[in-house]
């Protein structure tokens, strides 16, 4: 981590799990303070140290679990999204008590962002969900024929647009319509990522 100009490393003897495994997601909270996914554990980081370890809701029969999405809002609410390999996985925040699981029918989450008009959309294993402030809304799952299986990325436009990519397809969703862009080339997995700087994709 960069602070101040100067470079931390933070080493396996920081953490009392002794948890440093690949790190999926990171995002910065009103007060400062960093949260950092490391596996299956969320970090709390504040001035340059770890003071808090939440471990992912595991089943004890599974044998491995991760964490795969962070999105620290502006009301100061955690939200997390998992998952292990019993099929407990899904989107939750954290509680005074850990991390709980709020939303699971449509598999982990990978990725958390806001929309204009506040709501927050999860980019789900088996869909997109929609977060209105009470309530979640599957607004385009497998059965709508997406495939969502391979989508790895997603970002939300200044109109509202959101756009999805998977390895060869880039695809946009208006709210009602979806548009599909194929992507052919001689590399076998090209897309991975996306984002957007004011209209450009």
């Amino acid at each position: 981590m960069i602070n101040d100009g100067k470079i931390y490393n933070f080493t396996r003897s920081e953490y009392p799990l002794n948890h440093t495994a690949s790190v999926n997601a990171i995002d910065k909270d009103r007060t400062g303070c960093l949260y950092v996914s490391s596996g299956d554990v969320l970090l709390k980081i504040k001035d340059n140290k770890c003071i808090e370890e939440y471990p992912f809701p595991q089943d004890p029969f599974s044998s491995d679990s991760q964490i795969t999405a962070i999105y620290a809002d502006e009301n100061g609410e955690i939200w997390v999204g998992g998952y292990d390999t019993t099929g407990n996985e899904g989107i939750g925040i954290l509680a005074d008590e850990g991390i709980k699981l709020l939303y699971k029918k449509l598999g982990r989450v990978k990725k958390i962002i806001k929309a204009p008009d506040g709501s927050l959309w999860m980019l789900a294993k088996y869909g997109l969900l929609k977060y209105d402030g009470t309530t979640f809304h599957e607004i385009l799952t497998e059965t709508d024929g997406q495939e969502f299986y391979n989508m790895s990325d997603m970002a939300i436009a200044r109109d509202g647009k959101i756009w999805l990519v998977s390895s060869k397809l880039l695809m946009s969703f208006d709210g009602e319509n979806i548009t599909k862009y194929q992507y052919d080339s001689e590399y076998p997995n090209p897309l991975g990522y996306i984002d957007i700087d004011g209209d450009d994709i």
